[in-house]
């Protein structure tokens, strides 16, 4: 889908691709597209809001305007680059390094490449591809050709309780937080 100075792309290998919500949809002025998974697919036209829940990166398009965000669970990077006349933005760190080159021959980023020869993974933002990054926890936008990364920041934990009363109310709240999300699910599933 278009808009005027943005193309949003998307594609699926799936044979039967009945996912909800789809991989593109239009949400008043914006067209959304998802990677992953929400955990009520209803929550697509609130992105890119924080509090919506589940496992997906999200893109969303208007008038001039194109921007990504990712779940705070780090799992769906967006990858991003830029040249002089492009902002390119996608969710596989080699398309996006190959749509940003003028030709078609692949640049590896040889110091990024150290800590995954090292590690086994990246430690940083960076990725294998020159002039390529991720934005994990963040969200994107690029607007009048201007690029921003706002970063989400992780929870900080609470304190262990100390009290065997305390100690059942963090139980509670974990257990009726993960009830919540799985009937979540049951519903969406039995839609």
């Amino acid at each position: 889908m278009a808009r005027p100075g943005v193309s949003l792309f998307a594609w699926t290998n799936e044979p039967d691709d009945s996912r909800q919500p789809p991989l593109i949809s239009r949400h008043g002025d914006r067209v959304i597209g998802l990677n992953g998974h929400l955990a009520d697919p209803a929550d697509v036209a609130a992105l890119p809001d924080d509090s919506v829940g589940g496992c997906f990166s999200a893109w969303f398009a208007r008038d001039g305007e194109l921007g990504a965000s990712t779940a705070i669970n780090r799992v769906c990077p967006v990858f991003h680059a830029e040249t002089p006349e492009l902002h390119v933005v996608g969710s596989r760190a080699l398309l996006v390094h190959l749509a940003a080159r003028p030709d078609d021959r692949i640049e590896h980023d040889v110091l990024a490449l150290q800590s995954m020869v090292r590690q086994g993974f990246f430690l940083s933002d960076e990725t294998p591809y020159k002039g390529v990054g991720a934005a994990a926890s963040s969200r994107l936008v690029v607007r009048d050709g201007v690029r921003a990364i706002t970063e989400t920041p992780l929870p900080e934990a609470a304190p262990a309780p100390t009290s065997a009363r305390h100690k059942r109310a963090a139980i509670g709240e974990l257990a009726d937080a993960l009830l919540a999300t799985v009937a979540r699910c049951a519903t969406w599933a039995s839609r």
